[in-house]
């Protein structure tokens, strides 16, 4: 068990250096404890020792793999434990083949660390299976002047530059112990290769930062849809649908912001996107003149029915979906109005209206509006991601009717003052 202690000791070190833990500069000890470990070692001994230290390795940063397993496999936690572990092996065993290739083509030339920890390292990564790929040199990516020469071979060449420090560390370390000279050329190769890629990766930077300076500009927008990991696993789509609404919503604050005195485009945007993301048959908004709620846009219902809704004005109350939303000032959600007493409003005599979502248009208290979406043919409810979407459309479209509302009020501002400055200019001409 005492021969494991140096190989563990490298696997922690290995992991923290890594992407999550980040303590980068330990990339460039993180192998000496299993040199050191590896002096006296047969290839075959070799073998197990680096597969440990990899195991080791993988059961610090490979934790994510119990989550990934309960989730999309619903695998029971045991079973989890298990695959969690049965992974680390798999993927550790590539320092195993490492540390046998290196030992035994080290009893055969009697090279220095230097030299043979990056060839075996990049060899084997190059060449073995992984479930996950992943290379030694990711650790680096931190160091942005250092991550540059993966330009001229990839990330195997950042592998390459961190086993080439270890190996020279070894060297210098294991020279010193033993009393013999230091490894001089060893050392400096190590330092050259650092200050090189350095050197060679901030002027790529500089390089680069120059021709996006040059570079003519594109202004981009970029969506990201939060959806949980349970929700996209029972539903693939669910990411598309989300982006969907998101830029739905973007696009009608575009209208909105090159509509500044004309509600109806606003209106008709809102009212399109309800239907088309939530899956309803008809969108109307209406506006609320203090009394009555009046048909401002209809959208996907037929002529006569628009013509219908336009000669009955709504007033607050319980007896329809708009009604009892402009009343209580939320949200209100019939799943069936057939099956509702209080819904006597005569539009399911005039339209086979099912499900209705009735959402009010508000600033502050005061009651703007009403937007309402329905299903015909059969009770389809609307989920709660739908109802929180038309919410979303009914605030922008609040936004929409107060900025009407200022640019009116501005204009009217503006005339009352030429007026009053034209009345002021006769009376001093008199």
């Amino acid at each position: 068990m005492r021969r494991l202690l140096l190989p563990t000791l490298s696997g922690v070190l290995y992991f923290l250096s890594w992407i999550g833990f980040g303590i980068w500069p330990l990339a460039f000890v993180c192998f000496v404890p299993l040199l050191w470990s590896l002096r006296d070692a047969t290839p075959r001994q070799a073998l197990w020792l680096g597969a440990w230290m990899g195991f080791v390795t993988h059961l610090g940063g490979y934790t994510w793999i119990m989550h990934v397993l309960r989730v999309f496999a619903f695998a029971p936690p045991p079973l989890a434990f298990l695959g969690y572990l049965l992974v680390c092996v798999a993927q550790g065993f590539l320092f195993g083949v490492m540390s046998y290739a290196l030992v035994w083509v080290g009893r055969r030339t009697r090279w220095p660390a230097t030299a043979l920890l990056p060839l075996a390292l990049v060899a084997t990564e190059f060449a073995y299976p992984l479930l996950f790929q992943s290379y030694t040199g990711v650790a680096l990516m931190p160091v942005l002047p250092l991550v540059q020469i993966a330009d001229l071979g990839g990330p195997l060449i950042l592998s390459a530059l961190q086993a080439v420090v270890n190996g020279a560390l070894f060297d210098a370390l294991e020279a010193w112990l033993t009393g013999r000279a230091a490894p001089v050329p060893a050392l400096m190769v190590s330092v050259i290769a650092l200050v090189g890629s350095a050197s060679y990766g901030y002027l790529r930077l500089v390089r680069v930062h120059g021709a996006e300076e040059a570079a003519p500009k594109i202004p981009v927008g970029l969506a990201q849809p939060n959806v949980g990991e349970v929700e996209l696993h029972a539903n693939p789509m669910a990411s598309v649908r989300t982006l969907q609404q998101q830029t739905a919503a973007s696009e009608v604050l575009q209208v909105i912001s090159r509509s500044a005195f004309d509600l109806r485009p606003v209106f008709e945007a809102v009212a399109e996107s309800s239907v088309r993301l939530c899956g309803a048959d008809r969108a109307f908004i209406f506006r609320f003149d203090g009394e009555l709620l009046r048909m401002a846009v209809a959208y996907n219902a037929p002529p006569e029915f628009k013509d219908w809704v336009a000669r009955h004005p709504i007033r607050p109350g319980r007896h329809s979906g708009s009604a009892r939303a402009a009343l209580e000032r939320r949200t209100i959600h019939i799943p069936d109005v057939r099956a509702d007493p209080e819904y006597t409003y005569g539009a399911k005599d005039a339209e086979a209206i099912r499900t209705v979502l009735g959402v009010p248009i508000l600033k502050g208290d005061d009651l703007l509006g009403v937007m309402m979406i329905y299903h015909l043919q059969g009770v389809r409810p609307f989920t709660p991601k739908q109802i929180a979407l038309v919410e979303t459309f009914a605030d922008q479209a609040a936004i929409a009717i107060e900025n009407v509302r200022l640019f009116h009020e501005i204009q009217d501002k503006s005339r009352q003052l030429a007026e009053a400055s034209q009345h002021k200019s006769q009376f001093l001409a008199i």
